[in-house]
């Protein structure tokens, strides 16, 4: 991540070059001790990464990091005797993957029990003074103001969808120099007689819980670059765009061909930001309202996440191309996390994962009874995330939320018979909602969602 062009005018500006130079602040908690480090080390990672397969993907993929300089490797016999105070070492997790064989998690969060006592891990302590926690207070209102703008919208013009995503996750985001030292890990060993390595991230890892409202702060503020961008009569191609412009022959033939001599400009086409994916909603009549808008998305991208060939990185480029291709395409129907939306018909609903998850879960819970408290306040979170497409949802969740208030403090309750009848209901409603579209129009407030400024 580095600002760069029209970025550099904007608020943000300063405290991104900041962190682009300079690395993220990292406040981990105390110093642990050495007692503690020695436990950390002595347990090295969990269970899921001591097979073959596993310990030849870590390998691999610190391997790849490393040239990248996202991680640095050091072995522990140079660093033994004049540990950093700030070293901290944390254990990984193999999960398995459906694109890769496996998944790494660096678990930042794993408290360790020893015969001594419990030790702390890393996520147990955070800065609020120099976290941008404030950087995510948007990312609920992201799918009501999709929904409203879908309602209000001029009727008469298709409603274009796109989505780019960000790969790598956090990785474009550096940590200061000190704070590498927090986020260790130590590489599998098929024989305990070879050399120990320890792997520092000198990029903000997946698994701290401060990184996420870190990265929002860059999204949010490519989401203003963008509007900058649209404003402008006239946008330079950009390399990419022919990925979002492949339209279907369908969602083609709903543009007027040619386009008039004296062409309006489009819309204001709605930009939103959900961590790593840009979201857009365009009312284009025909396709170079499209193509500016394109345009005006991938320039304010990588105004602040450079490509390869401005930053000389090995690293690909910062718009994961794959997905670009199969999901950037501009479409009047699009799978925008977890909801299938449809901008000529206007119509949402919930894809088949979605509905299998939700229900199955459901059905465990009514089935049992007795239920950990954890999965109920997990089930509580999708509901309330359905209810942004359910008219009685909301309402709905009071009788819940009252009943998980009333017993916070419990690991496992009991359901009692209405909140078990009011579990059939949402079940009911969720096979409505998969079962038939429904159309935005049924669910439009008032007045669409406040969204401020949440900026760094």
């Amino acid at each position: 991540m580095f600002p760069r062009n029209i970025a550099l005018g904007h608020p943000a500006a300063p405290t991104l070059l900041n962190w682009a130079i300079h690395g993220c602040p990292t406040t981990c908690g105390p110093n642990w001790t050495p007692h503690q480090l020695t436990a950390y080390l002595t347990y090295g990672n969990h269970s899921s990464t001591h097979t073959p397969l596993a310990t030849q993907a870590i390998q691999a993929e610190t391997d790849e990091k490393v040239q990248a300089g996202i991680c640095e490797a050091v072995p522990w016999s140079k660093i033994r005797l004049t540990t950093p105070p700030t070293l901290k070492v944390s254990p990984l997790a193999a999960i398995p993957h459906k694109t890769r064989c496996f998944r790494l998690i660096h678990d930042l969060s794993f408290s360790l029990h020893h015969s001594s006592g419990s030790f702390s891990p890393v996520n147990a302590f955070s800065d609020t003074t120099t976290v941008p926690h404030h950087s995510m207070h948007e990312l609920g209102h992201v799918i009501p103001r999709i929904l409203h703008h879908m309602a209000t919208a001029p009727a008469d013009t298709p409603l274009f969808l796109t989505k780019i995503d960000i790969k790598d996750g956090y990785w474009p985001m550096r940590v200061c120099e000190d704070g590498k030292w927090n986020f260790a890990y130590t590489l599998p060993r098929s024989d305990p007689k070879h050399e120990l390595i320890v792997v520092l991230c000198l990029m903000l890892p997946m698994g701290w819980v401060d990184s996420p409202p870190f990265f929002c702060a860059i999204p949010e503020t490519a989401r203003d670059i963008m509007h900058a961008y649209e404003a402008l009569p006239d946008l330079p191609p950009h390399p990419l765009e022919h990925h979002m412009l492949n339209l279907t022959k369908h969602d083609a033939a709903l543009l007027h061909h040619p386009p008039p001599l004296c062409l309006h400009p489009s819309p204001p086409a709605l930009q939103e930001v959900y961590i790593d994916d840009f979201i857009a909603l365009c009312p284009a009549q025909h396709l170079t309202h499209l193509q500016h808008h394109s345009r005006a998305m991938l320039h304010a991208i990588h105004d602040l996440f450079p490509p390869p060939d401005i930053t000389g990185s090995t690293m690909e480029d910062p718009i994961s191309i794959k997905k670009l291709a199969s999901e950037g395409t501009w479409s009047t129907t699009k799978e925008v996390l977890g909801w299938l939306l449809n901008g000529q018909q206007r119509t949402v609903s919930i894809t088949d994962q979605k509905f299998q998850k939700v229900t199955s879960q459901i059905s465990t819970l009514r089935r049992r009874r007795r239920v950990p408290m954890k999965d109920l306040v997990k089930l509580q979170g999708k509901l309330n995330w359905l209810s942004n497409a359910i008219v009685t949802g909301k309402p709905l969740l009071g009788e819940l939320d009252m009943f998980l208030h009333q017993h916070q403090h419990q690991t496992w309750v009991t359901l009692p018979s209405n909140i078990l009848i009011l579990l059939q209901d949402w079940h009911l409603l969720i096979q409505q909602l998969h079962a038939r579209p429904i159309s935005v129009h049924e669910l439009l407030p008032t007045s669409p969602p406040c969204k401020c400024c949440h900026l760094v």
